[in-house]
């Protein structure tokens, strides 16, 4: 080292020296931030692991062989094995029905409803008319709350054609859907 830097070197610790209280000032601060950082470290990475096993433990799909051609929404499905779940980890406001062997889907809007007991079983119910199924209700075993899809246009022009040709024949029993059950299991 140059005698100009040692000089400048020998300055600076003869601040420092005449300073204490600054030093350990500086120290404690240092201190401080550190402890700061690690704390924000510790709590972000507890929230990331609790969201990450909070959605992987809500996020159930159900599977289930259907017989029948279906409609759910504005789709029309056909017969085949379906897997059944939440659209995302964060909202059970809507579902995603899903063939198996891949091909065909569907989304649809779901409002929450309960039942009087909890279910034994996972179920999908269908509104049945005539030759057309519609999806109606999703219900996961264990829970007394299930997923009620909301109905399409498609049937609700169903449901008013049978109420008016009931009306004409005086045959109320026709204008009424036929609930239909299909038992699936957790994928």
């Amino acid at each position: 080292m140059s005698p100009a830097s040692l000089k400048l070197k020998d300055r600076r610790k003869q601040m420092r020296d005449r300073c204490p209280e600054r030093a350990r000032r500086r120290e404690v601060k240092k201190q401080a931030l550190r402890a700061v950082t690690m704390l924000v470290s510790i709590i972000a990475l507890a929230f990331a692991t609790a969201v990450v096993s909070s959605a992987q433990a809500r996020v159930k799909k159900i599977k289930a062989d259907i017989p029948f051609d279906f409609v759910v929404g504005d789709k029309t499905l056909a017969a085949g094995q379906y897997l059944v779940g939440q659209i995302t980890t964060n909202s059970d406001a809507g579902i995603l029905i899903r063939n198996s062997e891949g091909g065909q889907n569907a989304i649809r809007l779901t409002n929450t409803v309960a039942a009087s007991a909890t279910k034994r079983k996972n179920v999908l119910t269908f509104r049945h008319y005539g030759n057309t199924y519609f999806l109606a209700q999703v219900w996961l075993a264990g829970s007394a709350e299930g997923r009620e899809v909301l109905k399409s246009k498609a049937e609700r022009s169903v449901e008013r054609e049978l109420a008016r040709n009931s009306s004409r024949s005086n045959l109320a029993q026709n204008s009424k859907a036929e609930v239909v059950t299909i038992i699936a299991e957790i994928e």
